[in-house]
This record gives structure tokens, sequence and C-alpha cells, in this order.
């Protein structure tokens, strides 16, 4: 319409439309996926030329208006299981009692599939059980709709305090006890540390996960240890300071307050040399 900015009015202007997202400035919906072009441009982030943007099975109006489910990540709630296998109950790699009808799990036994034989695609582990649906399915094969069946007892292959299936949940590798090669074991880093442990460094203060374990004792969690106004990594790698001490050389100032206020030095009690104490000389 040469007298409409927005011929659809799909709140996408025409030129827009055909020069920049190549969608059809007469129809609102161009992949008809009960979307607005706008809609997917602009709050949902979806392609407006794709009916089924990350490509699991189901539509992205389906998956916004109906499930819940994210349309630009095929693995909503991370299981290991796509949302349409979730939803569907259709899992291909899955052999169960009834093996002949190829992609059919059939989870309640009554040899056809049925819309209760399907997994929550937004939560990892439908039964409660504690172990993840895609877990156990593929590795343990074992009902992800019934907990009196999730085996917890898993093997742990690599022995760090984690079992392989739940290894499998939270992204680690099975057969490497330090995933992220940080120096802590996967397992303290879960059971212990509440770090995380596929990041070295899961405070980002500077200094990794293990150093601060290991080394300096400092909290890993927390990028300032001493709570002095100083983060762990800059006392270690810069000032040269305690990250458990907030007043490294003991003048009755803080680090930060040496650094920050004073401009003397948080190492030496003395920064002037006159035999007095900086903390007794700023009193």
């Amino acid at each position: 319409n040469p007298t409409e900015t927005d011929s659809d009015g799909d709140l996408i202007e025409d030129g827009t439309e055909v020069n920049t997202y190549y969608t059809d400035p007469t129809d609102s919906d161009t992949d008809d996926d009960d979307l607005m072009d706008g809609e997917e441009i602009n709050v949902h982030y979806t392609d407006p030329n794709n009916d089924d943007s990350d490509d699991d099975g189901l539509g992205d109006g389906e998956e916004i208006n109906v499930h819940g489910t994210n349309p630009n990540n095929e693995d909503t709630d991370s299981d290991g299981l796509k949302d349409e296998d979730e939803i569907q109950g259709t899992f291909p790699d899955c052999t169960w009692e009834h093996p002949s009808t190829g992609i059919i799990c059939d989870f309640n036994g009554d040899g056809v599939q049925d819309e209760n034989d399907g997994t929550n695609p937004l939560d990892s582990d439908t039964d409660g059980g504690l172990v993840g649906d895609g877990v156990e399915i593929y590795v343990d094969e074992s009902n992800p709709l019934d907990d009196s069946d999730d085996d917890t007892s898993d093997i742990d292959q690599d022995g760090d305090g984690l079992t392989d299936g739940q290894e499998y949940v939270l992204g680690t590798d099975k057969t490497n006890p330090d995933s992220d090669g940080d120096g802590l074991s996967d397992g303290d880093e879960v059971n212990n540390w509440t770090s995380d442990p596929l990041d070295t460094d899961t405070d980002d203060d500077g200094l990794g996960d293990g150093l601060e374990v290991n080394t300096y004792g400092t909290n890993l969690t927390r990028v300032d240890s001493d709570g002095d106004g100083l983060g762990d990594g800059d006392e270690v790698n810069t000032y040269g300071t305690s990250p458990t001490d907030t007043d490294t050389d003991d003048d009755g100032l803080t680090d930060s307050e040496e650094l920050n206020v004073h401009g003397t030095d948080p190492t030496e009690s003395d920064t002037d040399g006159d035999g007095l104490d900086d903390g007794g000389e700023v009193d």
C-alpha cells in the first residue's frame, strides 16, 4: 500500500521487511507460525522466515503460545532431550518393550504412544527422582515418568564424587575428574565449594578456583574474600597484599584505605620510613 508505511500491520515498515528481513510486507505472519513478523524480530528474536527457528519440530508460535518452551533452543530444560521429543514421547535412539515401533518409547507399557508418555520440556527431571530425563532414557534406560526406578547410585567412572548421571545433567566430563582443569575435582566444586565445575574462575576475581582453595585460602565464590574493598585477584596480582587480611602490613589502615585514600603502601607499615606507622601518622 503506497499510503501506508506498514501495509500488513506487523509493526515492521514495508521497506525494512523487503530490504532487511526479506519478509512479506503484505503478510503480517510471513512464515505462518502464528507469530507476527514484528513479534518475531523485536520480541522473541526468532526467524520470521522460518516457522521453526530452532528446528526442534515445534513451530515457534506453538512453543511460545502453547508449551511455553524456548523457540530458539531445541532443548529448553537442557536435559539432553529435544522439546518435541519430550512433548510427543518420541525418542529415536530408544528401544523399549516394543522395539518394532522404531521411534516410540512406551513408558506406560500399553503398547501405544499417548500424551501421557511424554516428558516435561520445561523440567529436566520430570518425575522428580533426582535423575535427569535424558539420563534416564539414554544412560539408565529407566522410566522418566516414574521416580521409583531412578538409579541415584550410578557408576562414577572418573571417581570425582559425581555419578555419571549427575555429570550428564551438569554438562561435565564423566571421564575427567576436573572438567575445567582448575585444580579442583568436579565433585568437590559441586558438593563442597558450590563453585562452577565448568568455570576455572567462578567469581571472576582474577584468581582461579584451584588457587583460591589450595594456595590462598580465599573464598572462590566471593570476589573480595576479606571484605577490604579490593578484589582477591587485584590483591594477589597487582598490589601484593593479602586477600585474607584487611590490613596486610598491620599499620592500622586497611589495604583499601592505603591505596584509595592515603596513597600509602599497604605492604609497608611505615611508607615514608620516618619511624612512625602509617596508621599513627594519619590518626
